[in-house]
């Protein structure tokens, strides 16, 4: 007789193991660099920069004033010219007496960075010339059609910038056809797992009412699915013990 008690109990720890690893794998689920504009998750799925960058030489957001005086230009993915100190420039930096313009990074020295301490996406600029890195803190909102940039000017770890904007989300600013972020290999899982599903209702509906089975009798082809284990345990045993195994077969 089937223990339905034991039976929920079972099902609640599979959801729990299940939750625990899709967990495990969004933490270990970096996004890598394709540019200094674009990264992309394992998924597919991109945060894609290229839409906030203006492609005329000039800095999408410029002069922006910070509480060290100075002023920072600033354009992504694409260089920008400002005076003859900032030529295809990133970042440029004019001293608070503006006297003086100094180019701080150019589009290559960029690279995305995943800040797993705080959980969030960076875009991290680090010129030789220059030694102290710039970080651009990315920070997602749907709602910001209009791109927000601010700066709190030089700190102790480096140039400290941010976006708000909605292509700092994932997939915003990308769309591939009509199914957003959602790769071959995703789409393949989700059909895989809903004929698995329908397969075992359906397999359970019939073997109770068509065959009046009871138990776990009900679930479809249980004979099968007891061995598998055993198969498991005879191919993993198989695998390690044959390098150990005389090769002297008895012919057929």
């Amino acid at each position: 007789m089937l223990n339905w008690k034991v039976l929920t109990a079972n099902i609640y720890i599979v959801i729990i193991i299940c939750v625990s690893l899709v967990y495990i794998v969004q933490c270990q689920n970096p996004c890598v660099d394709k540019s200094s504009c674009k990264c992309s998750f394992k998924d597919g799925s991109v945060v894609d920069l290229s839409s906030l960058g203006n492609t005329d030489s000039t800095a999408r957001f410029k002069d922006v004033l910070s509480p060290d005086g100075n002023l920072y230009s600033f354009n992504p993915c694409y260089g920008f010219n400002e005076e003859s100190e900032c030529i295809d420039a990133s970042i440029c930096v004019t001293t608070s007496d503006r006297g003086k313009h100094v180019l701080y990074a150019q589009p290559n020295d960029g690279s995305f960075q995943n800040d797993t301490v705080n959980k969030k996406l960076v875009l991290h600029y680090l010129n030789r010339d220059v030694g102290i890195p710039a970080i651009v803190d990315l920070i997602c909102d749907e709602k910001a059609q209009v791109p927000i940039f601010r700066t709190n000017g030089i700190q102790l770890t480096g140039l400290s910038m941010s976006i708000t904007s909605k292509c700092a989300c994932i997939n915003s600013c990308k769309m591939t056809g009509s199914v957003i972020g959602i790769s071959a290999g995703t789409v393949l899982c989700i059909i895989f797992f809903s004929l698995l599903l329908a397969y075992l209702i359906g397999g359970m509906v019939f073997m109770r009412f068509c065959k009046n089975a009871r138990g776990l009798e009900i679930v479809p082809n249980v004979t099968l699915w007891k061995s598998i284990p055993g198969l498991i345990k005879d191919g993993v045993m198989f695998s390690v013990c044959r390098p150990f195994l005389s090769s002297n077969y008895q012919k057929i």
